[in-house]
């Protein structure tokens, strides 16, 4: 009976020392999150102009200026989207570069992670 005591006990406090262990690894994701602004922040490079940080809100508006007006066929990945927003999704999430029309360039974007 007294061993099943000892056993229930050694039982219970492996248990909150794994509850202890996971909140601790919560909290450090936690504070990370809060260091590193993540998946937010692109750099930018533009054929002929400096390279600058923008928000993800503000590379969709650009993307999506470049996209709309795209004189002549979109590229075959994009010309068979459904809309410019589905375009703009599929470059943002999963492209990192686009060639401009006419030999202008090429559109570059970075994820980047600041320093809060």
């Amino acid at each position: 009976m007294m061993q099943n005591k000892v056993e229930g006990r050694t039982k219970g406090r492996k248990k909150m020392a794994q509850g202890v262990r996971r909140s601790r690894v919560l909290e450090a994701r936690n504070k990370r999150a809060v260091m590193y602004d993540e998946g937010n922040q692109y750099v930018l490079l533009e054929p002929g102009q400096d390279e600058r940080f923008v928000t993800k809100e503000e590379l969709r508006d650009v993307l999506h200026h470049v996209l709309d007006t795209w004189e002549g066929q979109l590229p075959a990945d994009l010309d068979s989207m459904d809309s410019l927003e589905d375009c703009v999704d599929y470059l943002v999430d999963s492209v990192c570069e686009i060639n401009l029309n006419h030999d202008l360039g090429a559109l570059q974007w970075y994820s980047v992670r600041l320093d809060s």
